[in-house]
């Protein structure tokens, strides 16, 4: 059994085609530019939005506890899960994130779509964050995909175990891999982890001629500055990866930070300079040969405090 918190459909910047994407709970790195803070629990967890709440009281009344996030003295570790105050909410103000499911259910559930993937080239794409965690559900997930005929899509940050990445490969054609900072100490820092691992890993990757798609996610004040462009030509002239996608900053998930009660630590990131320094990193390894491209661009006239929830 496995913990997803989503599965997005007609989903196009993850990975060939369209895709329908299935987000796994769970995390072993705490970015603080993070868009799905919901991911890093493991468990279940509820959200509460408070524009969406009209005071009915109905979740308090519902509660076993009496105490529904929805109340100023609601401890989420003492919540039971039961799920009491979502089913009464009349307006969707509580939302639980994270449902258990067998891999069965899943890909039966996915195989709704195969009409989408046949005619897109499309498929399914495993997230989080980090699917590895869940290592033994997600290969299962994986085989019952591939008997299905299903092209299958890994989004990972490659931080585990080399052994449980090499057990995937079989049955994932394409792995979409996050190099956020070669810098170990500057990776620390942002992430919570080092990056050696995460490095290891994805050349490891390559070597083994896997379809591998190296992510950055280009974030200003923590890998647009010359020693971290430095760090990362010299780890590409290492690996020689086949393609190289950069993903400006956006803040697109701060607004989750409010709906878990937690302020959002990448407030102080100056979002405004993102496209700039992606277009200039791009630039700049263009320069050295490697192929660079974005698949997605932030408007420049996108509000980066967004109001926007996934």
């Amino acid at each position: 059994m496995g913990i997803i918190f989503d599965i997005q459909r007609f989903c196009i910047h993850d990975g060939p085609g369209i895709r329908t994407t299935v987000f796994l709970k769970g995390c072993p790195l705490r970015c603080i530019w993070c868009s799905n803070p919901e991911s890093q629990q493991t468990g279940p967890q509820f959200m509460f939005s408070k524009d969406r709440c009209m005071g009915c009281m109905e979740c308090l009344r519902a509660c076993p506890e009496h105490q529904p996030p929805s109340s100023a003295s609601y401890l989420e570790g003492t919540c039971r899960l039961c799920g009491s105050c979502e089913a009464v909410c009349p307006r969707g103000a509580i939302s639980q994130k994270g449902r258990i499911v067998s891999p069965a259910e899943l890909v039966e559930e996915l195989r709704r779509d195969a009409a989408v993937f046949s005619s897109t080239s499309g498929g399914v794409t495993f997230s989080g964050g980090e699917p590895l965690m869940q290592a033994d559900f997600l290969r299962q997930c994986l085989v019952l995909c591939k008997q299905a005929g299903m092209d299958t899509c890994l989004e990972t940050t490659c931080y585990a175990p080399w052994e449980t990445i090499y057990l995937c490969i079989p049955y994932v054609d394409h792995f979409l891999c996050d190099v956020k900072n070669p810098l170990s100490d500057r990776h620390r820092a942002f992430t919570g982890v080092p990056s050696e691992k995460i490095l290891a890993n994805v050349a490891q990757l390559i070597t083994e001629k896997a379809d591998v798609t190296v992510r950055i996610p280009v974030i200003p004040g923590f890998n647009t500055d010359q020693e971290s462009e430095s760090a990362f030509i010299s780890y590409f002239y290492s690996c020689h990866p086949k393609q190289i996608e950069l993903l400006p900053y956006h803040s697109y998930g701060e607004k989750k930070y409010e709906l878990l009660r937690r302020a959002y630590p990448g407030a102080d990131i100056p979002g405004e300079q993102a496209q700039s320094c992606a277009e200039a990193l791009q630039h700049t390894l263009l320069e050295q040969g490697f192929s660079v491209y974005f698949k997605f661009l932030v408007p420049k006239n996108f509000p980066q405090k967004s109001e926007i929830e996934r």
